[in-house]
């Protein structure tokens, strides 16, 4: 046993410490371990814990090492008289994972890379794939702001690899994440930088009925689709791009899964066709008096109350005539959702009073397909074709 100098384990903050440079104390079996009373000062004269350790400043890395052998873990275990083992840190050695036990459990684990899984197993950890991992009952859970819902917020920017796995997180604030009342927003900075003092735009949200709303947060009514895209000034709203010229850019299915029509896009055109085939039809049957009805058609040119001048049909004269060329019911009205006050955010852009929305009457208005008329006009056209090449024989 290599001797120690000036050890005295008297009680109370005037204990000496133990000279410790260059000196070691070994124990092993089947000596029995030490009982230590008062304070314990190791490179500290003055004590004022039960153990104090004071790096004197030439070792130049960690003053307390914890060793163990090869494939066994090291760490330091708390714990009662009845169970040592139900709290602590402990180091894998043979896979090089680093853990911080609770309940008698590792609920903390960091692993050679740096990845982090929190309330999950080793065994059921998958950091080969995230930086971050949350299990069990967890949740991320980065800020919550007062008011309505209590919301949510993660501040820092995740970005994504080309190989599909998590790669690192930043510390400054490109985008952030809420949930409140139900409703995920995802914003992102208006200038594209971490200046505490930017504006943010919600980019996408999805509302308490499922519907995707982008570069918006208000909804349209009862006739909002599950999607809503509202364009950027000047900046057109939706973009379709195919991989090879000639390919569908949206096919559009009815209830019972077939397709009804689609949007083709070729090298110099758009095609938007509707399902036509013969086998979809019966009682074919040509036209008849085509030009008695189209001399019931009332075309006529009118302003827009929006702008504008055109050439047109007013819906419900028209479907008088061609009914299938018109949608909706004259006067019809509907319900629709709106803001009667705006949300109240703060100076971090946190809502603390949740907007109020109410509900009033609006037209439902009628549209028009006037593609529904082709088949009406060609069929004048050949019935006149018919009467002026009987005048010329």
């Amino acid at each position: 046993m290599t001797k120690a100098r000036d050890l005295s384990l008297g009680g109370g903050a005037s204990s000496s410490a133990l000279a410790t440079t260059n000196t070691a104390v070994a124990l092993k079996a089947p000596i029995a371990s030490p009982v230590l009373t008062g304070n314990v000062g190791i490179g500290s004269s003055s004590p004022v814990r039960q153990l104090e350790i004071k790096d004197d400043g030439t070792i130049g890395q960690a003053i307390v090492g914890i060793i163990a052998d090869a494939g066994d873990p090291a760490g330091i275990f708390m714990g009662t008289t009845s169970n040592n083992n139900v709290g602590g840190i402990r180091y894998f050695t043979d896979t090089n994972k680093l853990a911080l036990r609770a309940n008698d459990e590792d609920r903390f684990l960091i692993d050679s890379r740096g990845n982090v899984g929190i309330g999950v197993t080793p065994e059921n950890w998958y950091s080969t794939y995230s930086v971050l991992q949350i299990g069990g009952l967890g949740a991320i859970f980065a800020e919550t702001s007062a008011g309505a819902g209590g919301a949510t917020r993660l501040s820092n920017n995740v970005y994504l690899n080309a190989s599909g796995s998590w790669a690192y997180q930043v510390t400054d604030e490109a985008s952030h994440y809420q949930q409140v009342d139900g409703v995920h927003t995802f914003r992102v900075a208006s200038s594209g930088s971490a200046d505490a003092a930017i504006s943010w735009n919600n980019a996408v949200t999805i509302n308490n009925s499922g519907s995707l709303l982008i570069n918006t947060t208000s909804t349209l009514g009862a006739g909002q689709g599950v999607l809503h895209l509202k364009g950027k000034t000047n900046n057109t709203a939706v973009s379709l791009q195919i991989a090879s010229n000639g390919e569908k850019g949206l096919d559009f299915y009815n209830s019972s899964d077939s397709r009804v029509g689609y949007i083709a896009i070729n090298a110099s055109s758009v095609t938007f066709s509707t399902t036509s085939d013969y086998r979809l039809k019966e009682n074919v049957t040509p036209m008849s008096g085509a030009t008695a009805q189209t001399k019931l058609l009332k075309p006529c040119n009118f302003d827009w109350i929006a702008g504008g001048n055109v050439n047109g049909f007013i819906a419900h004269e028209l479907a008088e005539v061609v009914p299938e060329a018109v949608t909706g019911t004259k006067d019809a009205m509907m319900d629709a959702e709106y803001e009667v006050t705006p949300a109240v955010l703060d100076d971090e852009g946190n809502e603390t009073t949740a907007a109020v929305m109410g509900t009033r009457s609006v037209p439902d208005l009628q549209g028009i397909d006037q593609s529904k008329l082709v088949p009406l006009l060609t069929a004048t056209i050949q019935e006149l074709i018919t009467r002026i090449e009987a005048l010329e024989a």
